[in-house]
């Protein structure tokens, strides 16, 4: 089910759309035509009951046009109450682009320097000393990630609604050694953005809850009506409005307590709201210009830990045929493997029922997002099929080019 909003819905009213008139101008595409819509829910849809998700949401925003979201399923296994546009899912790690955003706030007010040892603001843990703030964002820490110890795994099995401090995660990796010296490589670890948690708590002094709400509720730059901070069992509530997530075995696991995933995962969001959250980054809404730059600064994800990391190496370099991705401060960044499709700039979740992938396009200048409520069993890429047929439609030569243009910083930059 096509959820009419922005350019499409006055399509069909045949109002003119106006575009917005920015700075700089890029290439962009026409308003999205009734047939490709069609298309393009026609391919979710079969997506959705190919995989047996129980639901999924997809949205597209256009260049100069809001989001265009397309639902396809029910809340429940089983159930009949279809999904809609403000229906929310688990993001997963998508919340570590968020506790990034917070981080760089920090240093843009001279709290933190990104290359501070992290015992500066966490004497209690001194194995660590040699490990930066920016080592932790960009995932090149070392430091073992505590999803993956057999402590945690037996807390999950044995009693899922059991609430984990953020100090019992990283204790549990603190038992293993380090993946490699600080600097030395490149592991995804869940780890190093719980200990970015409690440094942003040791700064602010304040719960991380508390200054997440404040970015989320209070400050002006940011509009995410559907978009929170949950790490705890939710409440009825909360339950009533999301989509219920399945794992594998089709069990339902929306009440388990999602304290595990604390400021590394436990955001819930909706396709538009990771959409307004994408374009508040790299449209230069919520960070200045420094600080978007630092975020942007990137490292090869598959460096290994004889050849060191290569930081630093701007978005102009990228090919678009190139296969490697690379990642920022809380964002990654790689190549779709077309020229049509050019390089995105994304991030993933995933959690033990939902998957959910959110992108910007800038050759074309496209943001979309998509969530689901099943555990597919892989995760979610920019290469995923769904994604290259969409963009597939989106492109194609019924799609008319024309020219609009942004203000976007980042945009100059890729």
């Amino acid at each position: 089910m096509l959820k009419k909003n922005g350019c499409f819905k006055m399509l069909f009213s045949g109002v003119v759309i106006t575009l917005f008139f920015l700075l700089v101008t890029v290439p962009a595409l026409a308003d999205m035509t009734p047939t490709q819509a069609q298309q393009i829910q026609s391919l979710l849809n079969h997506w959705r009951a190919r995989l047996r998700i129980p639901a999924s949401a997809l949205s597209i925003a256009l260049p100069g046009c809001k989001p265009i979201t397309f639902v396809s399923g029910t809340t429940m296994l089983g159930g009949s109450q279809t999904i809609t546009s403000n229906t929310l899912f688990q993001a997963g790690s998508i919340s570590k682009s968020f506790t990034s955003m917070i981080m760089l706030q920090l240093a843009a007010q001279g709290k933190i320097h990104l290359d501070d040892s992290i015992t500066q603001y966490l004497p209690q843990y001194p194995k660590w000393s040699r490990v930066t703030i920016r080592e932790l964002l960009n995932h090149t820490s070392g430091i073992f990630d505590y999803t993956k110890t057999a402590k945690f795994k037996l807390i999950r099995g044995d009693n899922p609604k059991a609430q984990i401090t953020p100090a019992e995660m990283v204790y549990m990796a603190s038992l293993y050694p380090a993946y490699f010296s600080p600097g030395k490589g490149w592991k995804y670890s869940n780890t190093n953005y719980v200990l970015a948690g409690m440094i942003i708590e040791a700064i602010t002094h304040q719960s991380a809850s508390n200054v997440i709400h404040y970015y989320l509720r209070e400050n002006q730059m940011l509009h995410l009506p559907n978009t929170f901070y949950l790490p705890s069992l939710y409440s009825p509530a909360e339950v009533a409005r999301m989509a219920h997530g399945y794992d594998m075995d089709d069990m339902d696991v929306t009440t388990n307590n999602m304290s595990w995933a604390y400021t590394a995962g436990a955001f819930v969001s909706t396709t538009e709201d990771l959409i307004a959250w994408w374009k508040s980054l790299f449209q230069n809404r919520i960070l200045p210009e420094q600080q978007l730059a630092q975020m942007m600064s990137l490292v090869y994800e598959h460096t290994s830990k004889e050849h060191g990391c290569i930081a630093g190496r701007s978005a102009s370099h990228l090919n678009a045929q190139e296969t490697e991705t690379r990642y920022g401060l809380g964002i990654s960044q790689s190549a779709t493997g077309s020229s049509e499709m050019g390089t995105t700039w994304w991030h993933n979740g995933s959690t033990q029922g939902y998957k959910a992938i959110v992108m910007w396009f800038p050759k074309s200048n496209i943001y979309m997002s998509l969530m689901i409520n099943r555990d597919p069993g892989f995760l979610f890429t920019p290469k995923l099929p769904l994604v290259r047929n969409t963009l597939h439609v989106l492109l194609a030569n019924h799609c008319v080019p024309r020219k609009t243009t942004s203000n976007s910083r980042a945009e100059k930059r890729v």
